[in-house]
């Protein structure tokens, strides 16, 4: 028995938000296709699962982390997350942060309706699909990126249903044969990664970092978007963040904690926390001590 919520994602759609369900899709198997642009963190995934139905989550900017039972996996820009039929999964109380998300949930309980293709064909995809070994699956330097985004861009015409079918079969496609964890950082970016790492209690100007990889400041920018998914100033921001979570947890207070991580003010730093955390560091500490004094 599945402890969770039965998630079932409702039509929506404003600038930043779009959810298309099947009503509006019309898309066989297609139970939600949906995307999602964060200007600031927004509130974290509770536990839920989709019954009968595969979920794929394109992470095409910024970062984000799931949680499938204890283990967390953490996402940055082109990896897709993926949650098995009926699996429980959430967020583990962590905010989306923002960043740019395009998701969609393929139902598997009707080989004889996925995508207009035929029984043999969508019993082949399913079972690709289960025998799929890992929950992150990075697609960088593939077309898998491509053709989501160009799936999704299709959903505004509804006589565009075939089209959106094919590009995301391609998908799919193109990734059971993608089951790989491992992602290529070059020596000179992984190198950029241990100096922000070990001076994160500095300021980190761009061109400092530059200078770390000995790139240029726009081959730079370019090049570690290009392999983290993320600006160097985002990556520098959140691993910021992850280490204010900790001093704030141990009692430290907000200014001390700014000052720390090299922030001019504490109110600057409070903007930032908030723009990745969706609390204020005075929240999210009251929060943890009294979560402390209940244990």
């Amino acid at each position: 028995m599945e402890h969770g919520i039965n998630w079932k994602d409702t039509y929506f759609s404003s600038s930043s938000r779009k959810v298309y369900t099947q009503n509006e899709l019309n898309i066989p198997a297609l139970v939600t296709f949906a995307k999602h642009t964060m200007n600031h963190a927004v509130p974290p995934l509770p536990d839920h699962f989709h019954e009968n139905c595969f979920e794929l989550t394109l992470v095409t900017s910024g970062s984000i982390s799931f949680t499938v039972g204890k283990k967390q996996y953490d996402l940055s820009g082109s990896d897709v997350f993926l949650t098995f039929p009926s699996e429980v999964h959430s967020t583990n109380f962590l905010p989306l942060s923002a960043g740019e998300i395009i998701w969609f949930q393929l139902d598997i309980s009707d080989p004889t309706k996925c995508f207009f293709l035929n029984e043999e064909a969508s019993l082949d995809l399913f079972a690709k699909l289960q025998q799929l070994q890992h929950h992150t699956i990075h697609t960088k330097n593939t077309k898998i990126v491509e053709y989501i985004k160009e799936a999704f861009s299709l959903t505004v015409q509804p006589e565009n249903k075939f089209l959106i079918a094919q590009y995301l079969t391609l998908a799919l496609t193109k990734l059971v044969s993608l089951d790989d964890t491992t992602t290529e950082v070059t020596d000179d970016i992984q190198e950029v990664l241990y100096y922000i790492q070990k001076n994160i209690t500095t300021p980190l100007m761009l061109d400092e970092l530059a200078d770390v990889a000995g790139l240029s400041t726009s081959q730079f920018k370019q090049k570690f978007r290009l392999q983290t998914g993320m600006t160097p100033r985002y990556y520098v921001n959140l691993q910021k963040i992850g280490v204010a979570k900790k001093l704030l947890a141990e009692g430290n207070s907000i200014t001390h904690t700014a000052m720390e991580l090299g922030f001019d003010t504490s109110s600057y730093f409070a903007v930032v926390f908030k723009r990745y955390l969706a609390c204020t560091p005075k929240e999210y500490q009251k929060r943890h001590l009294q979560k402390d004094e209940i244990h």
